[in-house]
């Protein structure tokens, strides 16, 4: 007999536990931290958000005055990708693309999935972004090899798309 497979939330145990620690930190009752969920990511519980509405939540509950501790867990993954960028292409890169810029180009792309995933579901992260950079930044298709001025316009390319995308869905 086949059991139904459970649908991966997207996010993981440390995550959640951010979640609960805002809710405790903001004092919000159950029936309030569901109704924020709701209104604020259109889920029911923590165990449905994905992380881009993992994302949204964690700015609504900043708003409401959460602070995290330096203890929490970093959320959007962008202090993994520093590291793993610091370590790869170092700091010392005239007129390169800054760790900085690599992490948060490579952050932001990974919170828009609604931007490079078709309707059907399918999309490679890593190709999608090849194609991105390709067109934005003259061919060149390698984060690594972005120079400074490239990665800035990237970014705030990715910005206005983000705009554009949270504009959409308040219509």
């Amino acid at each position: 007999m086949a059991y139904p497979r459970r649908k991966h939330s997207g996010i993981n145990a440390a995550q959640k536990a951010l979640l609960h620690t805002a809710k405790r930190n903001l004092a919000l009752d159950d029936a309030a931290y569901r109704a924020m969920l709701q209104s604020v990511a259109g889920v029911h519980s923590s165990s449905d958000l994905d992380l881009a509405g993992f994302q949204t939540v964690m700015r609504h509950l900043e708003d409401q005055g959460f602070k995290k501790n330096h203890a929490e867990h970093e959320f959007t993954g962008y202090a993994a990708n520093l590291k793993k960028w610091q370590a790869d292409v170092g700091d010392n890169r005239p007129d390169m693309a800054t760790p900085a810029q690599l992490a948060r180009i490579e952050t932001d792309w990974d919170l828009m999935r609604w931007y490079w995933v078709k309707p059907d579901g399918f999309g490679n992260r890593d190709l999608s972004l090849r194609g991105f950079l390709a067109r934005m930044a003259g061919g060149v298709t390698e984060l690594r090899f972005l120079r400074f001025e490239a990665a800035h316009q990237i970014i705030e390319a990715l910005k206005a798309i983000q705009n554009r995308g949270k504009v959409k869905s308040e219509k």
